[in-house]
């Protein structure tokens, strides 16, 4: 039987993780405005000059930078789905305290990563999405 406080912190996190991934797709509707000479230079070199990566493919660092960005939304969306499957198909918590330990590693490394090189929105939500998941752990 999961008790109410579980189920309360996998909302909690499925919460953070479906908003985390909304949050950041939000950053592929607009384009980056340059604030002055430099960034203009910076955002005109990384979005036109095309590196040659081998094998044929030439791409932009803005291209890269994309599909990375696009990852992380993705993953956030998985992982906030998958949460939510299971806790739908009332999975048994000896289970979900395995997927509670993947889910540690995966959004806790990627915490500690986004803390370290990224800037506050990013650092913030995946900051949520930890606190969530450990809280879940917590009170398996």
């Amino acid at each position: 039987m999961i008790s109410k406080n579980f189920k309360l912190a996998l909302r909690a996190a499925v919460f953070f993780l479906i908003l985390t991934a909304v949050f950041h797709s939000l950053s592929f509707v607009s384009k980056p405005q340059p604030q002055n000479d430099q960034e203009k230079q910076l955002i005109e070199i990384t979005s036109t000059y095309q590196m040659d990566l081998g094998g044929g493919i030439f791409r932009t660092y803005s291209e890269i930078f994309t599909a990375l960005s696009s990852c992380f939304t993705l993953i956030c969306l998985f992982g906030g789905f998958l949460l939510w499957f299971l806790m739908k198909n009332q999975i048994d918590t000896a289970i979900f305290k395995g997927v509670l330990h993947i889910y540690l590693i995966i959004f806790g490394s990627m915490f500690v990563i986004m803390a370290c090189l990224t800037f506050w929105p990013p650092i913030i939500c995946c900051g949520c999405i930890t606190g969530a998941l450990i809280w879940a752990r917590l009170v398996a």
